[in-house]
């Protein structure tokens, strides 16, 4: 969904209506012509779940960033004005909440340490 919101594909886009929601979906995932990089990717899910779990836990400026889906370029709290220390979610569907404002420092701390051991595994 994310390359195919910055794609700016108008003819695969569908509005569907959910428990009185508006959800847009994109039809046109598997057209090369919209997302180049279909089929380049040859890692196993087991390999891609350990990466992503390493880079949120080793990698990612928690500081600094913001975790975005929405776009390719890094989104800082600067930017939203989230200038707190926890963990910055943004919510893909209201783009002012933060998702992580209801985690605490604590247990912020507490999945990094339980996820670094378990990557170490």
């Amino acid at each position: 969904m994310l390359i195919l919101q910055i794609s700016g594909e108008e003819n695969c886009r569908v509005t569907v209506v959910l428990h009185s929601c508006d959800y847009r979906a994109y039809m046109c995932v598997r057209q090369p012509r919209v997302w180049s990089g279909l089929h380049k990717n040859k890692e196993s899910i087991a390999d891609l779940w350990l990466g992503l779990l390493q880079f949120y836990t080793e990698e990612f400026p928690f500081n600094e960033r913001v975790i975005c889906i929405r776009r390719l370029a890094p989104l800082t709290k600067f930017e939203k004005l989230w200038n707190g220390y926890g963990i910055a979610v943004e919510d893909p569907f209201d783009l002012s909440h933060n998702l992580g404002s209801g985690l605490s420092c604590k247990s912020g701390c507490m999945f990094a340490l339980s996820t670094r051991q378990n990557v170490c595994l």
